[in-house]
């Protein structure tokens, strides 16, 4: 497993645990591997989700480090 999917799941981990999420998401991180939330869960997985994004790498680190707008990436 790819050092960001580590830090993914430890940081998505941290913000699920005060509030969780309704549903299931996948984030697909290009060349490292994917990452899969449900409820207060993340976890290294490609599981099916309700929702799936794919970022590339260095986007993906930005949005969990607040640098970008997850809106500005989607676009």
């Amino acid at each position: 497993m790819s050092d960001i999917i580590d830090q993914a799941v430890a940081a998505l981990s941290d913000k699920l645990a005060d509030n969780g999420f309704d549903g299931s998401a996948l984030f697909v991180i290009e060349g490292e591997g994917a990452v899969r939330i449900e409820g207060e869960t993340a976890e290294a997985s490609d599981a099916e989700a309700d929702v799936t994004m794919t970022a590339e790498a260095a986007t993906f680190r930005g949005i969990l480090d607040g640098e970008v707008s997850p809106t500005a990436a989607f676009m």
